[in-house]
């Protein structure tokens, strides 16, 4: 690892940059380059450039990289490979909030009309049991 401890009070710190090691419930670890790196603030950092409603990747690795740079160090060199990166994870949390909204959709639908999900099926027939009558 490339952190030490200056005290064990304090937490530890980088030893590359001196900044403390990000740790806790707010931290999320994506690959960067191949390394898992811990990004402080990453969903709500997320949350703020949707709100922003960019309309290129440009700008949104720009949004994000602004964003995460306020909280965590960003080494200049890997500046590029964190905006990837960034960029990767903005698209993956858009893909499963609209499957979560197509989702939820359709559970509201059938609330409202009473209906079976299409693909809902009962425990005989998950099993690949058939059902005979027998006369």
């Amino acid at each position: 690892r490339r952190y030490g401890t200056m005290n064990e009070d304090e937490g530890k710190y980088c030893i590359v940059c001196g900044g403390m090691v990000p740790s806790g419930s707010d931290v999320r670890r994506i690959d960067i380059d191949g390394k898992s790196i811990g990004i402080n603030g990453l969903d709500e950092i997320i949350a703020q450039v949707k709100a922003l409603n960019p309309e290129s990747d440009v700008r949104i690795k720009d949004e994000l990289v602004a964003a995460v740079s306020k909280k965590n160090y960003i080494p200049t060199k890997k500046r590029d490979a964190y905006a990837e990166a960034l960029l990767r994870e903005y698209r993956a949390s858009a893909d499963r909030d609209g499957r979560n909204r197509v989702k939820n959709n359709k559970t509201e639908k059938n609330k409202i009309t009473g209906q079976k999900p299409k693909n809902s099926k009962n425990k005989t027939e998950k099993a690949g049991v058939t059902r005979r009558t027998i006369r």
